[in-house]
């Protein structure tokens, strides 16, 4: 008997730390916020920039292709799906560095704890 409950012991104490890990997560601006922690802090700041820029001429482009009626729908049209394009790939490049960056310091946390063993 004495073994049963020292194994529920365990058990409960490792769901318990289980428990604080998961509740100790972070919200997504948080996550977004990792990658201005790395030494690579201006080049985040311009691929922010960018991604705002290419949000606002996707909307732009979108809006004289959909909406106005001009003589040159297909360069409207060419310029919304670059603008697309340009604003997905910084956004990827801004998730990708910012995970290198997460992942970089789980990886610390995780060498910390093996550590403290």
């Amino acid at each position: 008997m004495s073994k049963d409950n020292d194994l529920r012991s365990k058990l409960a104490q490792e769901t318990a730390h289980l428990d604080s890990l998961i509740k100790g997560d972070e919200s997504f601006a948080d996550y977004l916020k990792t990658g201005f922690s790395s030494p690579s802090k201006r080049p985040m700041m311009l691929g922010y920039i960018l991604a705002f820029l290419f949000t606002a001429a996707l909307l732009f482009c979108g809006y004289q292709f959909f909406l106005v009626h001009t003589r040159d729908p297909v360069f409207w049209g060419v310029c919304l799906i670059l603008s697309f394009q340009a604003q997905t790939t910084i956004k990827l490049w801004i998730y990708i560095q910012t995970n290198k960056q997460y992942q970089s310091e789980e990886l610390r946390r995780f060498l910390a704890a093996i550590g403290k063993f």
